[in-house]
């Protein structure tokens, strides 16, 4: 058998370094332009998504404001239960995190005075 010098290995050290950094840099300009591609084939999609959020965010907040003009003319009656109130609260916070603040937060605020809410 054959005896292995030190500068032997250091030599196939120093190969097999260089390779995998070669592999390294051929893996990388393959991949830039592909992901480069994808992103571009993506945008559309990604304004798509965009769209759909702003087109469910505006029908919950029309949602919003139907569940509490029904409620509050439910309320202007004196026909809620104490359930019903809480919902009615829970509806309305969530409303004005929607940025929900119109004739509904005049009505809210009469309704609060009278104490029929």
């Amino acid at each position: 058998m054959e005896n292995i010098t030190l500068g032997q290995v250091a030599l196939a050290l120093s190969f097999i370094l260089l390779l995998i950094g070669n592999i390294k840099s051929l893996i990388k300009e393959f991949k830039n332009p592909i992901d480069k591609r994808i992103s571009e084939m993506l945008k559309p999609i990604q304004k798509e998504i965009v769209d759909i959020k702003d087109n469910i965010s505006t029908l919950e907040v029309n949602d919003l404001k139907t569940d509490l003009v029904n409620f509050m003319g439910m309320a202007e009656m004196g026909a809620v239960t104490e359930e019903q109130k809480i919902r009615g609260h829970e509806l309305y916070d969530r409303y004005r995190e929607k940025g929900g603040n119109s004739y509904i937060h005049d009505q809210w605020e009469k309704l609060k005075k009278e104490g029929k809410l």
